[in-house]
């Protein structure tokens, strides 16, 4: 059986609501690759959290991959053959469940145009119908299951009020980090998540010390999404402009030496 949050799965009252809860956020396959990837007399526990959520559709999205180049049934894609909900695995271009998620809570951003933007290859219509399936499942999971934490809440029209405190070796990192970005040939998540790293590299700062100062520049917080991600939902132009703006804030404060 599975246990929703720790309470059994089942039609019992009082907690058949979270058995159909889950099923409402899960396309079916989803749900079968749930339950039939887990060994026999196993309880699978299933708690609809961030971590857990987006880790299923990523190992459902790996299979289908896997099937795709080579499509012999293996013992590894069984639980992929059985998920389905007709007699064969159709296959289809998978676009991350954590990507749709972030994606969702950018303001004024079409998210239709960004999937088709984004993807590496043209959509077909069961692509396509994949996307739309896996938006409302996004869509239902921000509603009824994100923590406060979870949620992206961009700030566009101000630089937070928590950005403006920074060290000395913050506000080096952020200003070398503008400079390395200007130059940056293809405003993509993983190139974005290169410099970032390699910005901290270049100065000897703690990345946890630099990621929070970058994080606040835009979240108000100091976690987030990966942070090359976060930067590809932004237009260049804004994440340089805010930067400066950060920059200038924290103005006056004692140079970084940067050997």
């Amino acid at each position: 059986f599975i246990l929703v949050n720790g309470t059994k799965m089942s039609s019992s009252k009082g907690v058949g609501s979270s058995a159909e809860e889950i099923a409402a956020l899960l396309p079916p396959e989803l749900l079968r690759f749930l339950m039939l990837r887990t060994q026999p007399r196993t309880v699978i526990n299933f708690a609809p959290n961030y971590e857990t959520t987006t880790r299923l559709f990523r190992d459902y999205d790996t299979l289908i991959n896997k099937y795709s180049k080579s499509p012999e049934l293996t013992e590894e894609l069984m639980p992929l053959f059985y998920a389905q909900v007709g007699d064969e695995v159709k296959t289809f271009q998978p676009f991350d469940f954590s990507t749709l998620i972030s994606l969702l809570q950018v303001p004024r951003l079409n998210i239709q145009d960004e999937v088709v933007q984004r993807s590496p290859q043209p959509l077909n219509e069961y692509d396509q119908q994949i996307i739309n399936q896996r938006i409302a499942a996004a869509q239902l999971w921000l509603q009824d299951y994100a923590d406060e934490e979870e949620k992206l809440v961009l700030y566009l029209e101000q630089v937070p009020e928590k950005a403006n405190d920074f060290n000395a070796e913050q506000v080096a990192y952020l200003q070398k980090l503008m400079e390395n970005l200007q130059n940056i040939p293809n405003w993509e998540a993983e190139e974005l998540q290169t410099i970032i790293f390699s910005t901290t590299k270049e100065l000897g700062i703690q990345q946890p010390i630099a990621f929070k100062a970058l994080y606040l520049s835009f979240l108000n917080k100091e976690k987030g999404p990966k942070a090359g991600g976060l930067l590809s939902y932004l237009e260049k132009y804004f994440v340089i402009s805010r930067l400066q703006d950060v920059v200038a804030l924290n103005a006056g404060k004692e140079k970084l030496e940067v050997s």
